[in-house]
């Protein structure tokens, strides 16, 4: 219990939450989880009987050891844009291609695990971009950036306490 303890600590001083501010506007958000390798990973869905609509509810950070970092559409799909635009789409990741197919993931109400190498790709690659959110072409998104950085530690927090990471539809 207190590796866990400890873990909860470190990361609930980040924000982890760039989208509930969005939800009330009823946009669409995007969340990665984040589990020890030892916990089975579900989704807690709840779905309406009558207007088909999913909703995906997790209590509080840190519940059975599952941490997630959850962030408004636009957000992820300027990233994204940036991710796809700067690599030959083949070399992408899996979870990239299918957002950008809008399959998997990006369809189903399902999460989609991302294996260690996509993880690290992911993280080096935000890293190398995130300049341009904080001194240039985005000098004007201080939200973006804000974001952008809490995702990479939140993802370096992933890798260092070798979870498993996942990413879903809000």
């Amino acid at each position: 219990m207190g590796k866990a303890n400890n873990r909860s600590k470190e990361i609930l001083k980040l924000n982890l939450d760039y989208f509930s501010d969005f939800k009330l506007l009823y946009e669409e958000g995007i969340r990665f989880y984040a589990n020890s390798k030892d916990i089975v990973f579900k989704l807690n869905i709840k779905k309406d009987v009558f207007s088909n609509v999913v909703e995906i509810i997790q209590t509080s950070q840190g519940e059975n050891d599952i941490y997630f970092f959850s962030l408004w559409n636009g957000y992820f799909s300027v990233i994204m844009t940036d991710l796809t635009d700067s690599h030959i789409y083949s070399d992408l990741p899996a979870f990239i291609k299918n957002w950008n197919e809008g399959k998997g993931w990006d369809w189903d109400d399902d999460a989609e695990l991302i294996d260690e190498y996509d993880l690290d790709w992911l993280i080096i690659t935000i890293k190398e971009i995130l300049p341009k959110y904080k001194n240039g072409v985005y000098d004007k998104l201080e939200n973006h950036f804000k974001c952008f950085s809490d995702l990479v530690i939140f993802l370096e927090f992933v890798k260092n306490n070798n979870f498993e990471l996942r990413i879903c539809r809000n």
